[in-house]
């Protein structure tokens, strides 16, 4: 019913132990992904890379998705979304404490409970923050995915949040959840990746702001507010990203009954 992801990168090595430790302490068998990023303009760090494996090789139904280059935080949310062996997934960064028993029954409770051709209330915020949320593949597919041409930091969420109210009506929704919080309290992955990502003086890098307020969204009285500083409308529409993977999802039941019928 529900999968965990995880994204990463190497200054956060001991932070990613030990949210995966508290999460297995709690849960032996849910599946954990983790998309692993590069630093900007370097190699990808081969010390880091086999300290990186041989740990989570000690972790059952531990996968990691490592990128050799640098790229965008949207990129790597799509591919925890995309290889998620569940059709939800709990997608968290991971300077997260983890440290209730109850986080994920609450939160498969609440998938459980929603009416399955209501897709609004397949995006769940959590305790008011986008370093912890749920998304389905659904959901995903409808919203056309995480916006890939935002290819650093910053920005995913309002993009994503504005579209989803565009669609819907309404506003993603939010629920409290004990035991689960940023460690930093609003420092999360951007701030922390400040020297990796080259950012100019400001707390997200200035690529994703200059593409979103510049090329993506113009400030329009009658447009949605969404989590922007003030009312827009999209001049620059999101394509349908992964236009497969749909397909993928309807007829990934029938592949073995496809080679029965070859056979």
């Amino acid at each position: 019913m529900l999968s965990i992801g995880i994204t990463t990168f190497k200054r956060r090595f001991d932070l990613l132990k030990n949210l995966i430790n508290q999460i297995r302490s709690f849960d032996e068998d849910i599946s954990i992904l983790i998309t692993i990023n590069a630093d900007n303009e370097e190699d990808f760090d081969e010390k880091y890379r086999k300290s990186l494996l041989q740990y989570l090789s000690t972790i059952k139904k531990a996968y990691p998705v490592f990128f050799p280059a640098f790229t965008g935080l949207s990129k790597m949310w799509n591919t925890l979304i995309i290889h998620s062996p569940t059709d939800h997934i709990l997608i968290l960064n991971d300077d997260i404490k983890f440290e209730d028993s109850q986080i994920i029954p609450l939160i498969e409770a609440r998938i459980m409970k929603k009416n399955n051709d209501d897709l609004k209330n397949d995006l769940l915020i959590l305790n008011n923050s986008w370093s912890h949320f749920v998304i389905s593949k659904q959901l995903a597919h409808k919203l056309k995915y995480f916006d890939e041409r935002l290819i650093a930091f910053g920005e995913e969420d309002g993009d994503m949040f504005w579209r989803f109210e565009k669609i819907f009506k309404v506003k993603p929704q939010q629920i409290s959840i004990e035991g689960i919080s940023n460690i930093a309290e609003g420092c999360d992955i951007v701030a922390s990746n400040i020297e990796t990502t080259k950012l100019c003086g400001s707390e997200r890098p200035v690529f994703n702001k200059e593409f979103i307020y510049n090329c993506k969204y113009k400030k329009a009285f009658c447009g949605i507010k969404g989590m922007f500083d003030y009312k827009s409308k999209c001049i620059s529409n999101t394509l349908q990203q992964y236009p497969y993977e749909k397909f993928k999802q309807d007829n990934k039941n029938n592949i073995r009954k496809f080679d029965n019928i070859i056979n």
